[in-house]
């Protein structure tokens, strides 16, 4: 399936996946702080305990258990919310506990919520000590009580001195309106209209004197406690297990967020997948990393030298299995597009492509197939290292000279040539020589190509180490003199960046990448074994 029929959303949740991957390690490590961090504050804190008093708020009226309530006795539970949480009521729950706190400092324990279509007020008092949080929120409940009944009388009584009021002042009409009754002297104009005021007053004053008595049946009582305080048994705060928990959803969040923008803002390789793509060639295999101690025997283990080839120290080993993976991937595509003189080139220095190249021909020399390894990196040149054989003469010489011996070996190990080492069965190796002036100059000279074209038809494969091609131009000029460049990177160190601009340049001088390698690779770690074959 190509990138362009694969749903976008696939592409970016397999993306985030594959992030979530790479840093999963600073991810759980953040999580780890978060919950880290939330342990030791919840620990560090004082155990609060919550007592909490339920009032039942009722409206003030003359029969209490009447069935329904008028608008204008519907109780405001805002209000009452405000008025429980007032200083006034403060100051009376402080007499009640005999503190000496002040008001303030009172309402600082305080909280009053009101259930849903209820109208019932919970106030809750909380404190260190599980005794004053009970009595604290009982406090408040018989303050909120007292000073809401201690309201309502004095509206009541204010309400009550205004009607006897206006009852008296009535009162007091009445003697004149008699006197202009019973006089013989007044018209019968006069008498009526007094009549008529007379019986007015009296009606407002009847009906005062109802209102009077009405107040004086009134019960003043806002509300009852419908439940008291309990005894708290453990405290409401810290909640432990809720902080431990913010803890670790916090300290997700933010692995996640600075994960993925640390992945973001990575330049190195995301894994095989992303070398492939990137040279669009295929990846011929997984190198896991080397283990910096080898078994010298059943009973013991010494320390690997940096200079070997796996290959022949450690032939069980998962790298040497690896290389020979490589080889056989190597070796069908050779056959498929006549394959002979392959490049093995890194964009940067320590990437692994010397090891690389020393491996591969180990390993198709093991094959069968003659093999001559080339140390074509002129300037810092490994072949030899891994061999143990001496630098004096080799690749530098033999372009100069122009010729080179032709002659086939069978012993190991012996010198047929001045610059010709046979070292292994089917294996032979040419070294660099000295440093020469102009090291790229060699590579595109026509001696060059005369010695690739004459070593065709005696070897089967040849295997050219090559310097950094974004270091130094060498490799870029013999890449079209050769059949294939084979790409080393490194998992842990190359830049995507190099990746793209090494492809450019080989392509642009015409050289043919057929695929690549890649080192110390998470994946072929994972998924290694080891067979001791002497066992």
């Amino acid at each position: 399936m190509s990138a362009e029929s694969v749903p976008a959303g696939s592409v970016e949740l397999r993306d985030y996946l594959m992030a979530f991957r790479r840093q999963w390690w600073l991810i759980a490590l953040l999580a780890l702080i978060g919950v880290a961090a939330a342990t030791v504050w919840t620990l560090q804190q004082t155990p609060i305990y919550r007592g909490t008093s339920s009032v039942l708020v009722q409206p003030v009226s003359i029969n209490r258990f009447e069935g329904t309530q008028r608008l204008d006795q519907q109780v405001n539970m805002s209000n009452e919310k405000q008025v429980a949480l007032s200083s006034a009521v403060a100051v009376m729950a402080g007499k009640f506990l005999n503190s000496p706190a002040s008001p303030n400092e009172l309402l600082d324990h305080i909280s009053v919520s009101v259930p849903s279509d209820s109208q019932v007020l919970e106030i809750s008092y909380s404190d260190p000590v599980p005794r004053t949080a009970q009595r604290g929120a009982d406090a408040f409940a018989r303050a909120y009580i007292e000073y809401r009944k201690a309201g309502i009388a004095r509206q009541v009584q204010a309400s009550k001195s205004t009607l006897e009021h206006q009852a008296r002042t009535l009162t007091a009409r009445i003697p004149r309106l008699d006197q202009v009754l019973a006089s013989d002297t007044a018209s019968d104009t006069d008498k009526t209209a007094a009549n008529a005021q007379k019986s007015a007053y009296q009606q407002r004053i009847d009906s005062l004197n109802e209102q009077i008595a009405q107040l004086e049946q009134l019960d003043p009582t806002p509300g009852q406690v419908i439940q008291s305080a309990e005894l708290p048994t453990s405290p409401s705060s810290p909640q432990k297990k809720l902080d431990i928990g913010l803890g670790l959803f916090l300290g997700l969040s933010i692995g996640l967020v600075v994960g993925f923008v640390r992945d973001r803002a990575d330049k190195r390789l995301r894994g095989r997948q992303d070398l492939a793509e990137r040279l669009d060639r295929p990846v011929l295999a997984s190198i896991p990393k080397l283990s910096s101690y080898m078994r010298r025997n059943k009973l013991g283990w010494r320390k690997r030298k940096r200079s070997s080839l796996v290959t022949l120290d450690q032939p069980t080993s998962p790298a040497a299995e690896a290389y020979r993976t490589l080889r056989t991937r190597m070796a069908r595509l050779a056959a498929q597009l006549d394959i002979n003189s392959i490049m093995v080139v890194s964009g940067h220095v320590a990437e692994g492509k010397s090891t690389t190249a020393g491996n591969l021909a180990v390993a198709l020399a093991e094959s069968g197939r003659d093999v001559l390894l080339v140390s074509a990196d002129l300037r810092r040149p490994r072949v030899h290292e891994f061999f143990s054989l001496p630098n004096r003469s080799g690749l530098v010489d033999l372009l100069a000279d122009g010729k080179v011996s032709k002659q086939k070996a069978l012993s190991r190990s012996k010198q047929i040539a001045v610059e010709l080492w046979s070292v292994a069965p089917h294996l032979w190796v040419i070294l660099s020589g000295p440093p020469p002036t102009h090291p790229s100059t060699l590579m595109d000279s026509d001696a060059m190509r005369e010695f690739l074209k004459e070593q065709r038809d005696v070897f089967d494969f040849i295997i050219l180490d090559c310097p950094p091609a974004l270091v130094v131009s060498d490799s870029l000029a013999l890449a079209p003199l050769v059949d294939a460049v084979l790409v080393v990177a490194d998992a842990k160190v190359t830049d995507r960046n190099s990746i793209d601009l090494l492809r450019d340049q080989i392509e642009q001088v015409g050289g043919k990448i057929v695929g690549s390698v890649l080192n110390r690779s998470a994946d072929a770690t994972r998924s290694s074994y080891y067979y001791d074959y002497q066992n």
